[in-house]
């Protein structure tokens, strides 16, 4: 074989699970550390492993070169690099890439979110459209009953004897609050239109008592923790906490070159490491990173 007796650079940077610093000895492990070492035997050459000075994975730079271990490549100063790599045209033009062995996509990784004091609380049992809906009925029923009681007072005294009988009595506005608030309606309505004006609040206040106590004792009993970044977009426009990016990664690679103004927005503000280590301290900041490492997160949790 060609590689036979050679003696081989290869460039490498920690990124779990692919490639692990062992803290005895600082040597590495990991899948493609085994794949190396596999490589080796099987066409018989030995290595030695060296890291970016820069500590990146590698993005051009402004006069076409590259950093990190892609800069490394293209420089000659390495044989090889362990990725993992995401394959761009403008890495391809610098390194030659092996085939591609493992898809994977970008996510957010955020602090867990925690229940937060809400001072409209308790208005959440019922949606807006019903409150909305319960104003505007206690409304019309307002109006109804002071159109009733012009009519009781102004019109039929005119027209009847004070001492004829009428179906009609003066409404109490009070009404409303009292069954609404479920407390003693008193003095009890004696004519027909104040027991079928309070009757009909009597089944709306009951009907809204029983959604609400029903709806709010569900929502106290097992509480509804929001998620509050779902998108680039979420994260933007939250604000609570600074999110982090691998300097010199193919996303970083990526938000400099696009000419989207979500992707620009977000490399202005974003903190760029050089390697994953406090990603996994869990610090409390929002992780753009690969798929495959969030989940190693939140086993690790």
């Amino acid at each position: 074989m060609a590689l036979t007796g050679r003696h081989l650079i290869v460039g490498a940077q920690t990124w779990n699970p692919w490639v692990k610093t062992t803290d005895a000895s600082l040597g590495y492990t990991g899948i493609l550390y085994k794949v190396l070492n596999t490589i080796a035997n099987k066409l018989n050459f030995t290595y030695s492993v060296i890291s970016p000075a820069d500590r990146q994975w590698g993005r051009e730079l402004p006069n076409g070169s590259f950093s990190g271990m892609i800069g490394m490549c293209q420089r000659k100063e390495v044989d090889l690099a362990l990725g993992p790599f995401a394959l761009s045209w403008s890495r391809s033009k610098a390194a030659d890439f092996s085939s591609v062995f493992h898809f994977d996509d970008y996510g957010i990784l955020t602090p867990r979110p925690e229940r937060e004091a809400d001072l409209s609380g308790f208005a959440k049992p019922l949606s807006w459209q019903v409150w909305v809906s319960l104003a505007i009925a206690v409304i019309i029923s307002l109006v109804v009953g002071l159109i009733i009681n012009y009519i009781t007072d102004h019109v039929i005294k005119v027209f009847l004897h004070p001492n004829e009988v009428t179906s009609l009595e003066m409404i109490e506005i009070s009404w409303i609050t009292k069954v609404m608030l479920a407390e003693a309606v008193s003095p009890l309505p004696k004519k027909n239109t104040g027991r079928i004006y309070i009757l009909s609040w009597m089944i709306i206040g009951f009907i809204i008592h029983a959604a609400y106590s029903s709806i709010l004792i569900s929502l106290l009993a097992v509480p509804k923790v929001p998620i509050p970044v779902d998108s680039l977009e979420d994260l933007l426009a939250y604000g609570k906490y600074p999110w982090v990016m691998i300097k010199g990664s193919h996303l970083h690679a990526v938000m400099q070159e696009t000419d989207s103004q979500i992707y620009k927005k977000t490399l202005d503000r974003a903190i760029l490491l050089t390697d994953y280590v406090p990603i996994e301290k869990r610090e409390p900041n929002a992780y753009l990173t690969v798929v495959i490492t969030i989940k190693q997160v939140v086993i690790l949790r």
